[in-house]
């Protein structure tokens, strides 16, 4: 190993790694392995946190890893404590809260601990999901698995270092052993859950451990005195170089991490292991351009991430323009972070001269700090916001804070429920309501009725689960949406008495676009009009005869929900002056009213075929509320009614409430 303490060759290699995710991460189709950068940086991490390991004085276990946490903390949280408030405000200012999606604020907030890898495994998310991709904080995953790896790896390495010559030989071989076993588990594990668990695969220390753990045994290695060396230095290189780049051009999301992150890992290892031990192959591969990227590689895998998504969200990030100065600005906020946050905190005096101990204790409380200030940040976001999306009163249609939806009749709420000024007379009745988020974005509505009516309201929501969605059987559904669908039934048949209501509202029609992207229309009308869909639908069809059967013989009011309009672009992504212009926009918030009935009637023909069939089943349809004239608007003077491209908002809601209202009066005595 040479006794140089600084490799610039591994800076190169960091450049390497850096700029292969940003350019992924700007746009897939142009390096579609770039991801496989993180694994690069999991075994340069691997072999330079081991390097400074063994440097370290011996002073006990416990000096060993204070020592140890003292220069981590210095050179990792300052930068994310900045980087990770500043996406906070930042978003605040210009990422609108998406109802059905609260993935963003919980990420953050597992990042300032390291912990944002459990974050995303827990959402389910795997890191190619769409989603993702708006997520500002997703990219501290690797950090998290950095950070968690900290934990256990020092403890793995005293070890290694203080029995490797003892005596007892059971000692040595235990000691020399360890790594590599756990080594080879983690492998295996990752091996397994990339094809059985593959946002676990992704995300965690266990299933990513083998990767920085193959960079320390090449500095255990070489601690020893071994290397690679089996072969020439051009050779190793040429090998080394083709596995990492064949890796980065032709890496399989399916198949990763297992099994081709190995030729990323293989490849790194093969070239820190040439420019550790060749001065020559370390001076011919220190370019004055990559050595200084790789220096602020840190800085610019911090802040190219945010800069991306704030970009998605606000002006877009698919023309040349946007794009430049989206690179432009990630390397000038990462040059400033290098500068006047990263190397005061490493190099400085004032705080490298500190005890360790002091330094571990500093960096927690600056930790701490730092997350109270997201967290304020986070509960004051109404007020920050300079999106429309602030009237939250108009646009969410579930939860909206500081509105009470039903007030303005409060009659209802008494111990008969039938005072003179209820919205509908009679007995008390209960609505079961169920469906996928569709149902979900009718909770201002029912709110209103649950006041205004002697009716209880129960809800059974999945977001992807909806019974009778009439596009094919429930039978062919997952396992996870029929086990919903029969649990659901059940539980409402068993609670069904005579005039209750079931009120199934769904979203029947291939979207246009949802919150983070635009679909196919020839693709959208080929799922509703196509002879395959047609034979699906009618399998579905035959299905709902069994279950509206079951549910009128226990005297029950069945409504199912006609479709409502749909559009092409998300309003609450289009409303503002930051975001109007965003590409997917370009649809704007208008449809035909014609195109859309045409679109909707086999759906819309399925829903009355059943309701001719079955007494007591009626189809309600909001469409004309909704879209009163020759074009439909999803917001109209100012007032949204629909949320994104195809949920209501919360005014949407107020605008249907009426004709709800109306229908049940017209049908529930029938």
């Amino acid at each position: 190993m040479r006794s140089s303490a600084y490799i610039p060759a591994i800076d190169s290699l960091r450049a390497l790694a850096v700029i292969s995710v940003i350019i992924y991460h700007l746009r897939g189709a142009w390096l579609p392995g770039g991801f496989a950068g993180v694994d690069v940086f999991f075994v340069i991490s691997g072999y330079v946190i081991s390097r400074s390991l063994v440097t370290l004085p011996s002073s006990g276990f416990l000096g060993f890893t204070g020592a140890f946490y003292g220069r981590r903390i210095r050179r990792i949280v300052p930068a994310l404590m900045v980087c990770l408030l500043a996406i906070s405000l930042l978003s605040a200012l210009f990422i609108p809260n998406a109802w059905l999606s609260d993935a963003n604020q919980r990420t953050g907030r597992f990042a300032f601990w390291g912990l944002s890898n459990f974050a995303l495994m827990d959402m389910g998310d795997t890191y190619f999901a769409p989603r993702v991709e708006f997520n500002p904080y997703v990219h501290t995953w690797s950090l998290g698995v950095e950070e968690q790896f900290y934990l256990v790896f020092p403890a793995i390495l005293y070890c290694w270092l203080r029995y490797r010559n003892s005596e007892v030989r059971w000692r040595r071989v235990a000691s020399s052993s360890l790594l590599s076993a756990i080594l080879v588990v983690s492998l295996g594990y990752s091996a397994y859950v990339t094809f059985n668990a593959p946002a676990i695969a992704y995300y965690s220390l266990p299933s990513r451990f083998w990767e920085l753990a193959a960079g320390a045994a090449l500095m255990q290695l070489h601690v020893t005195g071994g290397g690679l060396g089996r072969v020439g230095e051009k050779t190793q290189l040429v090998l080394s170089v083709v596995l990492i780049a064949a890796c980065l051009c032709f890496a399989n999301e399916a198949a990763f991490p297992f099994p081709w992150a190995i030729a990323a890992v293989l490849g790194s290892v093969g070239v820190i292991d040439l420019v550790t031990r060749s001065e020559r192959m370390n001076s011919a591969l220190s370019w004055g351009p990559a050595v200084w990227v790789g220096k602020i590689s840190y800085s610019l895998y911090l802040w190219h991430w945010p800069v991306f998504v704030l970009c998605r969200w606000t002006v877009g990030l698919d023309s040349w323009g946007t794009r430049v100065a989206a690179v432009a600005a990630t390397f000038a906020l990462a040059w400033a972070s290098y500068t006047w946050v990263e190397n005061p905190f490493r190099k400085g005096t004032l705080v490298r001269n500190r005890a360790p101990r002091w330094i571990v204790v500093g960096g927690i409380c600056c930790v701490l700090v730092a997350w109270l200030a997201d967290q304020l940040i986070d509960r004051g976001h109404r007020r920050l916001t300079l999106s429309v999306t602030r009237d939250m009163a108009s646009w969410y249609p579930v939860s909206a804070p500081g509105h009470d939806q039903g007030a303005g009749n409060t009659q209802c709420v008494s111990p008969d429920r039938t005072a003179a000024g209820c919205d509908i007379q009679g007995h008390e009745r209960h609505l079961f309501m169920s469906g996928n988020s569709h149902a979900i974005a009718y909770e201002v509505m029912l709110g209103m009725l649950e006041h205004r009516a002697p009716i209880d309201v129960s809800d059974y929501r999945h977001p992807g689960c909806a019974l009778l969605l009439l596009d094919a059987p429930m039978s062919d559904g997952t396992p996870e949406c029929r086990k919903f669908y029969q649990s659901t039934l059940t539980d409402i048949e068993s609670q069904l008495k005579p005039g209750d209501i079931v009120f199934l509202p769904s979203l029947r029609l291939p979207r246009f676009a949802d919150q983070f992207a635009r679909y196919s229309d020839e693709e959208a009308v080929a799922q509703v009009d196509g002879e395959s869909a047609r034979r699906a639908r009618q399998r579905a069809v035959a299905e709902a005869d069994g279950v509206l059967d079951g549910l009128v013989r226990r005297g029950a009011t069945v409504i199912l929900e006609a479709p409502k309009p749909i559009f092409k672009a998300p309003a609450f992504r289009c409303s503002d002056w930051f975001n109007r212009h965003n590409p997917i926009c370009r649809s704007g918030l208008t449809m035909s009213r014609d195109y859309l009935l045409h679109y909707r009637q086999p759906v819309l023909d399925a829903e009355v075929a059943l309701s001719k069939r079955h007494e007591h089943v009626y189809v309600w349809d909001p469409f004309d509320v909704l879209c009163p004239k020759a074009t439909c608007e999803a917001v109209v003077d100012r007032k949204p009614l629909f949320f994104d491209a195809d949920h209501l908002s919360a005014a949407g809601n107020r605008a249907v409430y009426p004709d709800f209202v109306a229908f049940l009066k017209s049908h529930l005595d029938n």
